[in-house]
């Protein structure tokens, strides 16, 4: 089974059980109407979509540069909704990935940061959507 058709189908088994005789709480909810934030069209649109940030970030070690790049790209993904969407006090959970990458004797191996996401990215990331809020489009 490919990556993809997991997700699809965890999702899909995943929301049946919520709205399932079960869990009567989505049902009950109305669309939220007012003003809040969105995914930008172009991404909502294209949800089979994989999509790549290209950066001119030239090395790993660019550590200002890399939380540059992610709060440019949130400011780019999440776009302000004057309706519908989601209220502004949603709560985003931020899922990196981490792989085993410590420390050696209290320093960080620059050659090892691939296979995790940077703590950078994510710092930036995270601090566009805090405190910026989306952009308008």
């Amino acid at each position: 089974m490919k990556r993809r058709d997991f997700l699809k189908t965890s999702a899909a088994a995943g929301v049946t059980g919520l709205v399932g005789t079960g869990c009567s709480s989505l049902r009950k909810t109305s669309p939220y109407t007012g003003p809040g934030f969105d995914l930008h069209p172009f991404i909502r649109e294209h949800p089979e979509a994989v999509f790549i940030n290209i950066t001119s970030i030239e090395s790993k070690r660019d550590t200002q540069g890399i939380h540059d790049a992610a709060y440019s790209l949130a400011n780019e993904i999440l776009i302000k909704s004057p309706s519908g969407g989601f209220p502004n006090n949603t709560k985003i959970t931020c899922k990196p990935n981490w792989t085993c990458n410590s420390p050696v004797d209290g320093k960080v191996l620059y050659e090892n940061l691939g296979i995790n996401t940077d703590l950078h990215f994510v710092e930036g990331f995270l601090k566009s959507v805090r405190y910026t809020g989306p952009q308008e489009i």
